[in-house]
Protein backbone atom coordinates (compact mmCIF):
# COMPACT_ATOMS: atom_id res chain seq x y z
CA UNK A 1 0.00 0.00 0.00
CA UNK A 2 1.27 3.54 -1.05
CA UNK A 3 1.60 5.82 2.12
CA UNK A 4 1.13 9.02 -0.27
CA UNK A 5 -2.96 7.58 -0.27
CA UNK A 6 -2.97 7.31 3.07
CA UNK A 7 -5.14 9.26 5.71
CA UNK A 8 -4.42 9.64 9.37
CA UNK A 9 -6.02 7.09 11.59
CA UNK A 10 -7.23 6.88 15.05
CA UNK A 11 -6.23 2.94 15.12
CA UNK A 12 -3.59 2.06 17.53
CA UNK A 13 -1.89 -0.95 17.34
CA UNK A 14 0.41 -3.34 19.38
CA UNK A 15 2.68 -6.11 19.31
CA UNK A 16 3.42 -8.94 21.50
CA UNK A 17 6.53 -7.70 23.10
CA UNK A 18 4.14 -5.12 24.44
CA UNK A 19 5.41 -2.32 21.78
CA UNK A 20 3.60 0.18 19.67
CA UNK A 21 3.31 -0.02 15.98
CA UNK A 22 3.91 3.00 14.31
CA UNK A 23 1.04 3.72 11.95
CA UNK A 24 1.19 5.86 8.97
CA UNK A 25 -1.89 6.22 8.15
CA UNK A 26 -5.32 4.28 6.97
CA UNK A 27 -6.29 3.33 3.37
CA UNK A 28 -10.28 2.39 2.08
CA UNK A 29 -10.67 0.60 -1.00
CA UNK A 30 -12.75 -1.74 -3.06
CA UNK A 31 -10.62 -5.11 -3.00
CA UNK A 32 -12.33 -8.10 -4.88
CA UNK A 33 -11.67 -11.98 -3.45
CA UNK A 34 -13.02 -14.20 -5.28
CA UNK A 35 -17.12 -13.64 -5.89
CA UNK A 36 -16.89 -11.08 -3.07
CA UNK A 37 -16.24 -7.45 -3.61
CA UNK A 38 -16.23 -5.13 -0.70
CA UNK A 39 -15.24 -1.81 0.60
CA UNK A 40 -12.84 -1.94 3.15
CA UNK A 41 -9.88 0.13 5.45
CA UNK A 42 -6.05 -1.03 5.43
CA UNK A 43 -3.79 0.01 8.34
CA UNK A 44 -0.35 1.40 7.12
CA UNK A 45 2.73 1.01 8.84
CA UNK A 46 5.91 2.29 8.50
CA UNK A 47 7.53 -1.25 7.32
CA UNK A 48 7.57 -2.32 4.53
CA UNK A 49 5.50 -5.37 3.68
CA UNK A 50 3.60 -5.03 6.82
CA UNK A 51 0.25 -3.55 6.41
CA UNK A 52 -2.63 -4.29 8.54
CA UNK A 53 -5.51 -6.16 7.21
CA UNK A 54 -8.54 -6.28 10.12
CA UNK A 55 -10.73 -8.68 10.70
CA UNK A 56 -13.82 -6.52 8.76
CA UNK A 57 -11.77 -7.92 6.11
CA UNK A 58 -11.97 -11.87 6.67
CA UNK A 59 -15.31 -11.64 7.45
CA UNK A 60 -16.71 -9.48 4.69
CA UNK A 61 -14.75 -11.49 2.17
CA UNK A 62 -15.39 -15.08 3.13
CA UNK A 63 -11.77 -15.29 3.62
CA UNK A 64 -12.22 -17.48 6.48
CA UNK A 65 -14.68 -19.97 4.00
CA UNK A 66 -11.22 -20.90 1.94
CA UNK A 67 -8.66 -23.07 3.25
CA UNK A 68 -5.55 -21.11 4.37
CA UNK A 69 -3.37 -23.75 1.73
CA UNK A 70 -5.62 -22.11 -1.31
CA UNK A 71 -4.62 -18.82 -0.63
CA UNK A 72 -1.13 -18.71 0.79
CA UNK A 73 0.15 -20.93 -1.76
CA UNK A 74 -0.51 -18.38 -4.32
CA UNK A 75 2.76 -15.90 -2.90
CA UNK A 76 5.99 -16.87 -4.19
CA UNK A 77 8.52 -16.30 -1.74
CA UNK A 78 12.21 -15.66 -3.19
CA UNK A 79 14.69 -18.41 -1.47
CA UNK A 80 17.74 -16.88 0.40
CA UNK A 81 20.31 -17.41 -2.93
CA UNK A 82 17.56 -16.08 -4.97
CA UNK A 83 17.25 -12.78 -2.88
CA UNK A 84 20.99 -12.55 -2.33
CA UNK A 85 21.09 -12.62 -6.75
CA UNK A 86 19.44 -9.69 -6.88
CA UNK A 87 21.52 -7.74 -5.01
CA UNK A 88 24.10 -5.26 -7.67
CA UNK A 89 27.53 -6.76 -8.62
CA UNK A 90 27.28 -10.02 -6.60
CA UNK A 91 27.07 -12.34 -9.99
CA UNK A 92 30.71 -10.66 -10.42
CA UNK A 93 31.51 -11.46 -7.20
CA UNK A 94 30.28 -15.06 -6.76
CA UNK A 95 32.26 -15.19 -10.41
CA UNK A 96 35.24 -14.14 -8.30
CA UNK A 97 35.10 -16.45 -5.75
CA UNK A 98 34.60 -19.19 -8.29
CA UNK A 99 38.22 -18.14 -9.67
CA UNK A 100 39.90 -17.69 -6.80
CA UNK A 101 38.73 -20.66 -5.26
CA UNK A 102 38.33 -23.18 -7.75
CA UNK A 103 39.82 -26.24 -6.35
CA UNK A 104 36.43 -25.82 -3.58
CA UNK A 105 34.16 -25.68 -6.48
CA UNK A 106 35.32 -29.07 -8.24
CA UNK A 107 32.98 -31.67 -8.34
CA UNK A 108 33.54 -34.95 -5.90
CA UNK A 109 35.33 -35.01 -2.90
CA UNK A 110 37.52 -33.44 -1.47
CA UNK A 111 40.75 -33.81 0.33
CA UNK A 112 42.07 -32.53 3.58
CA UNK A 113 45.70 -32.25 3.83
CA UNK A 114 46.04 -30.15 6.99
CA UNK A 115 45.50 -32.89 9.78
CA UNK A 116 45.65 -36.35 10.78
CA UNK A 117 43.01 -37.89 12.44
CA UNK A 118 43.55 -41.00 14.85
CA UNK A 119 40.73 -42.52 16.30
CA UNK A 120 42.02 -44.60 19.89
CA UNK A 121 39.55 -46.89 21.64
CA UNK A 122 39.62 -47.02 25.40
CA UNK A 123 41.52 -50.60 26.22
CA UNK A 124 39.15 -53.63 26.28
CA UNK A 125 36.99 -52.16 24.76
CA UNK A 126 34.37 -54.22 22.54
CA UNK A 127 32.56 -53.68 19.23
CA UNK A 128 28.63 -53.54 19.61
CA UNK A 129 27.05 -54.68 16.61
CA UNK A 130 23.95 -53.33 15.12
CA UNK A 131 21.40 -53.95 12.33
CA UNK A 132 21.11 -51.59 10.00
CA UNK A 133 18.44 -48.95 10.26
CA UNK A 134 14.66 -49.94 8.79
CA UNK A 135 14.27 -47.80 5.97
CA UNK A 136 10.50 -46.72 4.61
CA UNK A 137 9.60 -49.16 1.39
CA UNK A 138 8.73 -45.83 -0.78
CA UNK A 139 12.33 -43.98 0.34
CA UNK A 140 14.35 -47.79 -0.62
CA UNK A 141 15.03 -46.08 -4.25
CA UNK A 142 15.65 -42.89 -2.68
CA UNK A 143 18.46 -44.32 0.19
CA UNK A 144 19.69 -47.24 -2.55
CA UNK A 145 20.55 -44.24 -5.14
CA UNK A 146 22.23 -41.89 -2.55
CA UNK A 147 24.30 -44.86 -1.12
CA UNK A 148 25.36 -45.90 -5.15
CA UNK A 149 26.49 -42.36 -5.63
CA UNK A 150 28.43 -42.18 -2.42
CA UNK A 151 30.34 -45.30 -3.89
CA UNK A 152 31.16 -43.68 -6.98
CA UNK A 153 32.41 -41.29 -5.28
CA UNK A 154 35.09 -43.58 -3.22
CA UNK A 155 33.20 -42.17 0.41
CA UNK A 156 31.73 -45.34 1.22
CA UNK A 157 32.89 -48.65 0.50
CA UNK A 158 30.66 -52.26 0.29
CA UNK A 159 31.23 -54.67 3.39
CA UNK A 160 29.41 -57.78 4.31
CA UNK A 161 29.78 -57.12 8.24
CA UNK A 162 31.58 -54.31 10.10
CA UNK A 163 32.17 -54.76 13.99
CA UNK A 164 31.67 -50.58 14.64
CA UNK A 165 28.58 -49.06 12.27
CA UNK A 166 29.40 -45.72 13.07
CA UNK A 167 30.06 -42.84 15.92
CA UNK A 168 25.78 -43.09 16.95
CA UNK A 169 26.36 -46.27 18.27
CA UNK A 170 28.20 -46.36 20.97
CA UNK A 171 31.09 -45.65 19.11
CA UNK A 172 32.21 -42.40 20.88
CA UNK A 173 31.56 -43.58 24.62
CA UNK A 174 34.33 -46.40 23.08
CA UNK A 175 36.87 -43.54 22.20
CA UNK A 176 39.69 -42.05 24.23
CA UNK A 177 39.82 -37.99 24.66
CA UNK A 178 42.19 -36.56 22.42
CA UNK A 179 45.15 -35.29 25.04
Amino acid sequence: MAKAWATSTAFNASYGSDGTLKLAGEVTREVKFGDSRIEACCIVTDHPGLDLLGLDWMNDSKLLDHPVNSICNQTKLHSRLETLLLVPGIQRQIEELKIQHAPAFEPGLGLCTKAKATLTLHPGVKPVFRPKRPVPYAALPIVDGELDRLHAEGIIQSVNYLEWADFSTSLNAALKNYE
